[in-house]
């Protein structure tokens, strides 16, 4: 299994608040964040992947989803990607598939 981080450029610290990982630039401002919510007590639904123009293509949305399957893994969840990013990063990544519901 490829690790997806090792394809970000600009690796970031992510904090963890409930049904969010995010970063916050100097300013304390949210730049980058992943939402997610429980569907039921073993499956999570990615909602949204959203980050700052400033900071796209640096593979920063790669490092969300990469937190949020690291947490599925951990916790024995089966992750739903809603957003359209997730979806599509789940389609270019085939080796996740066991992850999904």
């Amino acid at each position: 299994m490829n690790n997806v981080l090792e394809e970000s450029t600009d690796p970031l610290s992510l904090q963890l608040e409930p049904g969010h990982f995010f970063h916050k630039d100097d300013n304390d401002q949210i730049v980058a964040e992943v939402k997610f919510e429980y569907q039921d007590d073993t499956t999570i639904v990615i909602k949204s992947t959203v980050v700052d123009g400033q900071f796209r293509g640096k593979g920063i949305a790669r490092q969300l989803i990469a937190r949020v399957i690291t947490f599925a893994q951990v916790y024995d969840l089966k992750i739903v990607p809603e957003c359209s990013y997730a979806k599509a990063f789940f389609e270019k990544n085939p080796e996740y598939a066991n992850l999904l519901r």
